[in-house]
């Protein structure tokens, strides 16, 4: 009987465990996207001449907002 009710559910296991797998793995490239968009930001500033200190955080909101970046 456990290995009946182990089949039958099993499916669904595997379906939740890809679903968190597939969900933390697009959370990892966007945090990656926006790291390299905080590197190539923090470029361009430091080309235009303005330091950055290390608290400076951009935001994500005014960056998209930008004209300069779009």
């Amino acid at each position: 009987k456990l290995v009946n009710v182990f089949r039958l559910i099993m499916p669904y296991l595997v379906s939740s465990i890809m679903a968190i797998w597939h969900a933390f793995s697009y959370a990892d490239m966007v945090s990656k996207i926006f790291s390299y968009l905080q590197i190539a930001y923090t470029l361009i500033e430091e080309q235009e001449g303005r330091k950055r200190s290390p608290d400076d955080y951009i935001s994500f909101v005014s960056l998209l907002a930008d004209p300069r970046y779009c």
